[in-house]
């Protein structure tokens, strides 16, 4: 692990790190000495004296006595502290196993040759812009220490740099160490892969604990890293003392219960009671030492042998790894021959640009690396992953802007699918022009909309549009473009104008004989069709469902599969409603089935400043800037009885939260125990208000507090009555497809959702419970028959849309009657969707009775707890989450918000917080300042790979030159490069009608479709509003690891069931020959 701090004292840590060595080992080869090739420049080298550093802290060259660097500078320098894992500690000192005592300083210094030479920077003004300079030098010393403060073993390398580099013209500047402070977990995934691997070497086995690729030595009891740590411990018990949680607060404690820092004085008499210690309590540290040291003199030579003959047989590996994945050698003489390490590196980068490529289209080379030695695989080293970027980059199989380096580490790249698809998407969107078929003339639309305008206004409760919902809708009805964009600003009645083209086009369709024009919704979450067929009054449907429907009828239909698909689709507007969270797939899959079918007009509507896809893709934004005829919705009118709201709303969607924050005075609140204050708020209302309430939290940890807090409250006022009853219910992990391609990614008592039989790995679809896992198998039972399925999830393929899956873990709550709950799946079969509320009205036994609305009625259902899905689907629904919220309204909201959660303190979460209400807004926080200065800092929330390689947001006449530049025959070389990248084959139709078992569902009759798809669930990466920044469960279940271990990557070891089998089919002479 890497931990980063200021030095801010020159005297103070001269003596801290320098005065006597007293806890440092005295003869390891790099401690207490100079480091870098700034040291070697001011010509300190050898043995690190205090007040030579205390000089070089206060910017004095220590030998000549010149000032280097501005005097009074309050930062000093930067601590980088590397620390061991517990057990490299206990073996390395108490084990006297000395050879790790080298590995951990080889390991240090590898990962600061590499800091130097990439993030060595200082700060420059040229023409009047502040530039950083990369100066590719520092000045440091190294310390190698071997206890805590409670004097247990704890080997750490403190690296101290100096607050300095030279220039490339010779004169010296104060180091600017922003991207150190930036870039601190690319560095602790770097130092911890070399320490993992050299560990290895060294005859060790290791195991994950944690993320950014942090390990431990397999074999150590939990007993012995527990005895070990009590300084740990310390740390955790104060912290759950006061309630803290947070990481500023940990740290806090930390100071606060530290212990001053004795010398040792009689150092083996320390080791021999320590050993001693371990000793009784069952471990005996010294003799598991010396095996790990007779293990490596084993493995040179057998183990060798046996990589070399699997090297020999590398086509076998083909199971185990993708080898259809593009970033792959893909020669059988390549896996023949191919070193294992340089194999596995492959499998390494290619499996984290999946990883990371599903929900990004761009990402920094950092993110590659972080991600690629997260996998723990053995040989896969960051040079080896260093190396093997700049193979993709020379085989264009990753792309950079021609501007940046290709070897830099916050080098952002993209990947060409990713490019040729967004391509694809804006040449349609330009290709559309005068493509489409508009309802009526300018002039029609506006006459009819006029004629609809009277008729609202003299009935009682009629809604008149204003003049921005009148420019959308008449684009809607007379453009004739076939895709066409409307930008509504949050509250400005979206849903209202669709109502008003829906009805004219129902006006249309009566005066034409032969026609059925009607509007169709389309939306990404089944709570935003819900809301969007209820509030637009409108037939609407999942994307998801309809692309499984049409889009492989578009792309491989025959003539007249597709005739008919044309027909099913003819007289339709489609509406795509908060088009901002559509992903690339999705959009290119809609833009396609347009051209392809025929669609006459698709309208894409939302509101790009409001939170994006969690898929990779911003196309809404991009197509808006340069592609989408658009028309903007920007008048207020779910606050419009508020000015004040109306310009807080305004000032939020500019990101000037400051003046938003102030504007609301009273009503924003900043208290440290901000939970519990919001809550209190909440429940101080009148039950009625409460009902018009909505409380916004910005993720999943947060969610649970609330909800539990007030839970506790309405219990104590007796708002909830009853019996107390405990039940274990369903929650979805946050994984990508990528993830659930590793056993690691799997816990035993997990449920695995697999939406649609999968090729690869056998598995129907079905709901299964995870029985067991292994290196490389999980065990399944199916939860309907019990039917025991073994698979090899690597056969999950990551290029596949219809791998649609979901892992969820068991939490236990406990309800009452009178409860609020949120379903967390669906049921169509029962009329119950994810994301709707329902209320708990009676508790008898096993069975809960529930009263939620269908169609604002009320309606009563009883729910069999032990035997019925939603039984386990569902959570308290006290608070929601920002995702979640997106779309609905509310007379009062109540915001908490934090900048803890940096990943969720967003200006797009903070956006929607902002404009649900209609009447009150009030927001909690426990911190303002560093909200705000989060907040200000946050970056966009999605990338695109086109304006990537533009260098900047892509306007019209880029876009233009994009589709002059894509003909049809560089669209068909498009086409089939995206095959050959993304090699999933159309699913086989059904003999006799010609269409996959998507197309039949969606052509099916409404209700038999809800029915056939009820047990099914949710797409992966369309299961819910998604929970952003969430990747572990809660705190009772061990979070499952988000980085895959080396335990289910094709380990070619003793236990590697590839190297059993060949062992075993050999003939006995030659393999006592070989061995």
């Amino acid at each position: 692990m890497l931990t980063v701090s200021a030095i801010r004292s020159s005297s103070g840590a001269s003596s801290y790190f320098a005065a006597d060595n007293y806890y440092s080992q005295p003869d390891t080869s790099i401690s207490n000495q100079w480091h870098g090739a700034g040291a070697e420049r001011l010509g300190l080298e050898g043995e690190v004296a205090p007040d030579a550093l205390e000089a070089i802290f206060d910017g004095i060259n220590p030998g000549t006595g010149d000032r280097i660097t501005p005097e009074n500078t309050v930062r000093k320098g930067v601590d980088l502290t590397f620390n061991a894992p517990k057990g490299v500690s206990l073996l390395a000192l108490e084990g006297g196993d000395a050879r790790l005592l080298k590995a951990q300083e080889t390991a240090v210094m590898r990962t600061m040759a590499y800091i130097e030479k990439y993030f060595a920077q200082a700060r420059v003004m040229k023409d009047g812009v502040r530039q950083v300079v990369n100066t590719k030098n520092l000045t440091y010393a190294a310390f190698t220490h071997d206890t805590n403060r409670n004097q247990e073993e704890h080997l750490h390398t403190h690296v101290t740099i100096a607050n300095m580099t030279q220039m490339p013209d010779g004169s010296w500047k104060a180091l600017h160490n922003d991207a150190i402070w930036k870039n601190n977990t690319l560095f602790g995934s770097r130092y911890n892969a070399e320490l993992n691997q050299l560990v290895r070497d060294l005859g060790y086995q290791t195991h994950a604990t944690g993320n950014y690729a942090q390990f431990d030595i397999t074999g150590i009891p939990q007993n012995i890293t527990e005895l070990n740590s009590t300084r740990a411990g310390e740390i955790m018990a104060r912290s759950a003392e006061l309630g803290i949680k947070d990481r500023a607060g940990r740290g806090i404690v930390i100071l606060d219960t530290r212990n001053p820092k004795e010398p040792i004085s009689d150092r083996g008499a320390w080791l021999q009671a320590a050993y001693e210690k371990n000793l009784a309590a069952g471990f005996d540290v010294r003799a598991f030492a010396e095996s790990a040291r007779e293990a490596s003199q084993e493995r040179s030579t057998i183990l060798d042998r046996v990589v070399d003959m699997a090297h020999r047989l590398g086509e076998r590996l083909g199971p185990n790894v993708d080898l259809s994945d593009p970033r792959m050698s893909h020669s059988i003489s390549d896996r023949l021959f191919m070193p294992i390490e340089k194999l596995r590196t492959e499998w390494a980068v290619a499996s984290a640009i999946n990883k990371l490529s599903e929900r990004e289209a761009v990402f920094t080379q950092s993110d590659v690396i972080k991600t690629a030695l997260g996998f723990r695989e053995p040989g896969v080293t960051p040079e080896r992953v260093d190396q093997r970027l700049a193979e993709l980059h020379e085989q264009k199989l990753v792309l950079h802007n021609e501007r940046d380096d290709p070897n830099h580490p916050s080098t952002q790249i993209t990947t060409p699918e990713s490019l040729l698809r967004e391509q694809q998407v804006i040449a349609g969107f330009m290709r559309g022009r005068g493509e489409g078929e508009a309802s009526l003339s300018p002039a029609e639309a506006q006459e009819r909309l006029l004629d609809r305008q009277a008729q609202q206004a003299g009935v009682a409760g009629g809604i008149v549009l204003n003049a921005g919902q009148m420019v959308a809708a008449r684009h809607a009805l007379s453009s004739p473009d076939r895709f066409v964009a409307v930008q509504g600003d949050a509250g400005t009645g979206k849903s209202t104008m669709v109502q008003a083209v829906s009805e004219v086009q129902q006006m249309v369709a009566a005066s034409l004989p032969d026609t059925n024009k009607t509007v169709v919704g389309l939306a990404s979450y089944n709570a935003m069709v819900k809301d969007l067929g209820e509030s637009a009054k409108i037939e609407s449907h999942t994307i998801q469902s309809f692309l499984h429907a049409y889009e492989n009828i578009a792309r491989y239909g025959s003539e007249d599969r597709q005739a008919e698909a044309r027909v099913e689709l003819a007289d339709k507007i489609f509406i795509v409603d908060e088009s901002s969270v559509v992903g690339t797939r999705a959009m290119h899959g809609l833009v396609t089935i347009a051209e392809k079918l025929g669609i006459e007009k698709m309208v894409f509507m939302g509101d790009r400043y409001q939170l994006a896809a969690i898929a990779q893709g911003k196309l809404f934004a991009v197509g808006q800037d340069s592609a989408l005829d658009t028309r903007r919705m920007s008048e207020n009118i779910r606050q419009a009885g508020n000015p004040a709201l109306v310009e807080v709303a305004a000032l939020a969607r500019e990101g000037e939260f400051s003046q938003a924050f102030d504007l609301l005075g009273a009503n924003f609140r900043e208290d440290k125990d901000f939970v519990a204050r919001g809550v209190e708020h909440y429940l101080s209302m009148p039950a009625a208000d409460r009902l018009q309430t909505m409380l916004i939290v910005p993720g999943r940890a947060l969610k649970d507090e609330v909800n539990i807090t007030a839970q506790q409250l309405l219990r104590a006022e007796g708002a909830l009555t009853g019996p107390e009853r405990q039940v274990s219910v369903l929650e979805q992990i946050s994984k990508t497809r990528e993830d659930l391609r590793y056993t690691s990614s799997y816990r035993e008592g997990m449920v695995f959702e697999n939406a649609r039989d999968n090729a690869g790995t056998g598995l129907p679809a079905g709901s299964y419970d995870v029985a067991d896992v292994s290196k490389t198998e999980v065990t399944l039972v199916d939860r309907s028959d019990g039917t025991i399925h073994t698979i090899n999830p690597r056969g999950f393929s990551t290029n596949d849309d219809r791998f649609q899956a979901g892992l969820y873990i068991a939490k236990e709550i406990s309800i009452h009657e009178g409860e609020k709950i949120r379903w967390t799946n669906n049921d169509h079969k029962e009329g119950l969707f994810r994301s709707t509320e329902a209320t708990i009205t009676k508790l008898d036994g096993d069975v809960m009775t529930v009263n939620h609305k269908v169609d604002g009625v009320d309606v009563e259902k009883s729910i069999d707890l032990t035997q019925d899905k939603m039984g386990e689907y569902f959570d308290l629904a006290y608070a929601i989450n920002a995702d979640q919220a997106q779309g609905a309204t509310a007379t009062n909201v109540i915001a908490l918000m934090t900048a803890e959660i940096r990943a969720l303190a967003s200006r797009a979460n903070a956006y929607v917080m902002m404009t649900r209400e209609k009447d009150n807004l009030w927001i909690y926080t426990d911190d303002r300042d560093r909200l705000e200065k989060t907040l200000e800092a946050s970056q966009p929330e999605k990338t695109s790979s086109v304006e990537l390689m533009n260098g900047g947001p892509l306007d019209r006449t880029a876009a233009e030159e994009l589709r002059q530049s894509l003909d049809d025959a560089k669209l068909e070389e498009i086409d089939r490069s995206l095959k050959e990248l993304e090699p999933t084959p159309p699913p086989t139709p059904n003999p006799g009608d010609g269409k996959t078992p998507e197309d039949r569902e969606l052509t099916q009759p409404r209700d038999q479709r809800e029915v056939a798809s009820s047990d099914r669930p949710a797409p992966a990466d369309e299961p819910r509003a998604p929970e952003r920044g969430d990747t572990t469960a809660p705190a009772r279940e061990p979070a499952a690891s988000p980085d895959p271990t080396p335990t289910d990557a094709f380990d070619i070891g003793h236990n590697d069931p590839f190297i059993k089998e060949v062992l075993r089919n050999m003939p006995e002479r030659t393999r006592d020959m070989e061995i």
